[in-house]
């Protein structure tokens, strides 16, 4: 039986030529991009930001939503976007739900293709077109 569909935001965190990968300490034991479920009566761009704060303690900002997912999480339906997020500090202050981080330069991030369960074969292109659009 499916039950209320679960909304998620994401944020691809960029401080210069770098993005952070956290390491997840439940299953899917991976690397991933910050993120998390969206609060009741919570933008998915203000649930980006927060997320992004409470699993690394790093302000960011998002410049704009890159993907759109549709899938289930734990029997439910799942809906989650993932943004683009600029920070200016690499001060990692992990939260309980991950137990290791890495500042991956982005040139390389392709590379960690087989340790996440995310595309972030797309990474740099989104990446990319954030930074273009943020200056246009």
């Amino acid at each position: 039986m499916e039950g209320k569909t679960l909304c998620a935001a994401v944020g691809i965190l960029v401080n210069g030529d770098k993005t952070l990968l956290l390491h997840r300490k439940n299953p899917p034991f991976c690397w991933c991009p910050p993120g998390g479920r969206v609060e009741t009566g919570e933008s998915y761009e203000d649930a980006a930001k927060r997320e992004v704060y409470e699993e690394t303690g790093i302000a960011c900002r998002p410049l704009i939503p890159v993907e759109e997912w549709d899938g289930i999480h734990e029997g439910s339906p799942m809906h989650s976007v993932t943004y683009v997020c600029e920070c200016g500090s690499e001060d990692v202050a992990l939260s309980d739900e991950h137990d290791d981080f890495c500042w991956v330069a982005i040139k390389d991030i392709e590379q960690w293709k087989d340790k996440t369960d995310f595309d972030v074969s797309r990474w740099g292109r989104y990446i990319d077109r954030a930074k273009k659009q943020k200056n246009t």
